[in-house]
This record gives structure tokens, C-alpha cells and sequence, in this order.
């Protein structure tokens, strides 16, 4: 979701700079910064917006650089002189301690259109559509920009899914040694009370059969590898994956903390700290998904 468009056009004397930036978000969170001349128009920039974009902070801001030279564009000193003169008399009348500096410095900053080659311009209908190809251009910029950053994200996320597949591959090796181990075990310690306890031997080997299914993770195996092969398939496949990705991540931790649950083997723990590494960092990614 994060993602940057600029775009910018000359209307009259006035240069109007687009820029848009987004963050990462769960909804659409727009923040708009426009001068007064864009009021009017701003619920149709922000519908804009809402109908380009699905996810994100965006933060789209407008800004105006005059093209008259500087002497037309210098403080307007009546206006000014005007506006401190208003704050004097309000501070006066709200009992309120601001000094000279603060009152000088809210007229400044806080009162539009402070300089004399600061005017509004009337729009025509020509002016309009230049300025609405414009704010477009710079929507598709940052449409180009997330495309961009999403190709990389996926390349990325693909490796790590496919690094999940080959540590699970690992550890079939080592759970045939492991479930031999632990038969040979619980027979060889078994095998010297057998005798003296009188035990029934039929009884004893279904026993022996329920505790090593216990240990078994051939589903979970299972059901991990159909869940990465599916992350993967709607990653490549479906235009905005990002919500299911996450549904299917947490699906993928489920198994792996259940093979880690059952591993008691010191090779299949160390496999499947790695898996949930890998799947940590793939969450965080997804963030950044739509």
C-alpha cells in the first residue's frame, strides 16, 4: 500500500503541484492539504480518490507556486497590519497573555492568501479538465508506484513460502528416524517389566500404536503444504489477495505450531524455528498488501 505520484500544471500565472502519498492501513484514510481556491472541489477530489484507491493512509496534498516574479508576489503589509490588529483586540477582550511574536506569527501562518500575488482564480470549464488530468496523473503515478513495490514484495514472499516447502520436505527424513527411535525406546524399557508385571502383550501393543499416532504430523504436514501451494495460487491469481493471504498465514502457523508440539526431535524443532521465522516475516509483509 505504500506507494508516491506527483504530477503538475500551469493554470493562469499559477503553477499547482499534485502530490499523493499512502501508507499502510487496514481502511481508506484520507487527509487532504488544498488551497482555497480547491474548496469547492474538494468531496470531488476526495471521490476520486475513493474510487482509485481500496487501502491506505493517503495523504494528497495540493500546493501553488506562483509564476509572477517576486515583487508581485511580496507581503501583502496592509493585510497583515489588519490581522494583528483583530488579535490584539480578541486577546484583550479573552483576558488572553499571547505575546507580539505568537499574535505576528498566528497571522502569518494561520491567514490564507497573505501575499499580494496571492489571487483566486476563477475557473473555467478547460482549466478544470487540466487540473483533473493532472490530480488523475498523480493518482496513476502512485498506482504505478505500489504495482512496482507489490512485484518486488511478491518475489520476496514467494521465496520465503517456497523456503517453507523445502524445510518441510527436511523433516520427513528425520521423523522415520525419529518414530523408530521412540518404538525402539518405549519397547526396550518396557521389555524389562513386562515379565514381572504380568502385563498383557496385545494390550501393550495397542497402547504402544495409540501413543505413536500421537506423535504422528503426517496431516499437519499435509494440510501445511496444501496451505503455502494455496497462498500461492491466490497471490498470483486474484487482483487484491492481501485480507486472504492473512487468513491463510494464520492457518499455515496453526500447523507448524502443532508439528512443533509433537516434533520431540531437536532436528525437527530447529526446522520448524526456521518455518516460524520465515512466516513472521511473511505476516509483516502482508501489511503492505492490499
Amino acid at each position: 500500500m505504500t506507494g508516491y505520484g506527483k504530477c503538475s500544471c500551469t493554470i493562469e500565472d499559477k503553477k499547482f503541484v499534485v502530490e499523493i502519498k499512502s501508507l499502510n492501513s487496514k481502511q481508506l484514510e484520507l487527509s487532504l492539504k488544498i488551497p482555497t481556491d480547491f474548496r469547492e472541489n474538494e468531496m470531488e477530489l476526495r471521490n476520486k480518490i475513493t474510487n482509485a484507491l481500496e487501502r491506505g493512509k493517503v495523504e494528497i496534498s495540493i500546493r501553488e507556486e506562483s509564476q509572477t516574479n517576486e515583487a508581485e508576489n511580496r507581503l501583502d503589509k496592509q493585510a497583515i497590519i489588519t490581522t494583528v490588529t483583530q488579535l490584539r483586540e480578541l486577546c484583550k477582550e479573552l483576558n488572553s497573555n499571547l505575546t507580539e511574536q505568537e499574535i505576528l506569527s498566528i497571522a502569518m501562518h494561520r491567514i490564507p492568501d497573505i501575499t499580494t500575488g496571492s489571487s483566486t482564480i476563477i475557473w473555467n470549464d478547460q482549466q478544470r479538465n487540466l487540473f483533473s488530468k493532472s490530480f488523475e496523473e498523480a493518482i496513476q503515478n502512485l498506482i504505478s508506484f505500489r504495482k512496482q513495490e507489490g512485484t518486488a514484495l511478491a518475489k520476496d514472499i514467494s521465496q520465503r513460502v517456497n523456503y517453507i516447502l523445502n524445510l518441510l520436505t527436511e523433516i520427513e527424513p528425520h521423523e522415520k528416524k525419529r518414530l523408530e527411535y521412540t518404538r525402539a525406546r518405549i519397547k526396550h524399557n518396557l521389555e524389562n517389566f513386562i515379565s514381572e508385571l504380568n502385563l498383557d502383550q496385545s494390550r501393550l501393543e495397542q497402547e504402544m500404536v495409540y501413543y505413536i499416532e500421537k506423535l504422528d504430523i503426517t496431516e499437519e504436514k499435509v494440510r501445511l503444504n496444501n496451505h503455502c501451494n494455496y497462498f500461492l495460487k491466490i497471490m498470483n491469481e486474484e487482483p487484491n489477495p492481501g485480507k486472504k493471504l492473512g487468513f491463510v498465514a494464520q492457518e499455515m502457523g496453526r500447523e507448524i505450531n502443532t508439528i512443533g508440539s509433537k516434533a520431540n526431535d531437536t532436528e525437527i524443532q530447529i526446522r520448524v524455528v526456521n518455518m516460524k521465522d520465515e512466516l513472521e516475516k511473511i505476516k509483516e509483509q502482508l501489511n503492505n498488501i492490499l
